[in-house]
């Protein structure tokens, strides 16, 4: 009961962010939606990996180990963190970030569904009860994050900057000294 709960809150959370994201993009204030869509993600899977979290307790767990739970929970918020760093740089970057932190959360959904995609890895260690596209959500998350922090940034092109001049100004910059002054001795009169 309590997971489905969870699950509903990091929907609302992402759904209103997904809202208010949209008017944004209708207003074309895009670098606002990104961010506000990237921020509903991350507040969405930083609900969900809270909790996953709380189904380490071994009354909850049926059988599974708790190493899958930490690994879901650490695939949630580093595919989380990395969209928003994503968002923050720039638009090229957070898709980049964005898809691979999508990859990732499919690969975490898969045993949700009652699927481990038939691959299982050699039961030694750590990995013995762990499924495999669990432990394979951490490449894309951990991409995700890379990918958000060390893709170069485009430069920006500069603004046009007005050239030197000897201190005096051109016609064009005065504005029509005639048009002005007349228009100033007209308006003058109505004061008066």
């Amino acid at each position: 009961m309590g997971g489905i709960l969870v699950v509903l809150v990091a929907l609302i959370v992402l759904g209103g962010a997904a809202l208010v994201a949209f008017g944004f993009l209708l207003a074309q204030r895009t670098r606002v939606a990104r961010i506000v869509l990237a921020s509903g993600f991350l507040g969405a899977v930083l609900i969900a990996a809270l909790g996953v979290l709380t189904f380490l307790g071994r009354e909850y767990r049926q059988g599974e180990s708790a190493a899958t739970f930490v690994v879901i929970a650490a695939s949630l918020c580093l595919a989380g963190a990395g969209q928003f760093v994503g968002a923050l740089r720039n638009g090229q970057t957070f898709a980049a970030a964005f898809g691979c932190s999508a990859v990732s959360l499919l690969l975490v959904s898969a045993p949700l569904f009652g699927s481990d995609w038939g691959v299982e890895l050699v039961r030694e260690g750590l990995t013995e009860r762990l499924p495999f596209a669990v432990l394979v959500s951490l490449l894309p998350a951990l991409a995700s994050v890379g990918i958000a922090i060390f893709l170069p940034v485009p430069a920006r092109p500069m603004e046009s900057a007005r050239p030197a001049t000897d201190g005096r100004t051109s016609p064009a910059d005065q504005g029509d000294r005639p048009s002005s002054t007349a228009f100033r001795d007209k308006t003058s009169g109505l004061r008066e």
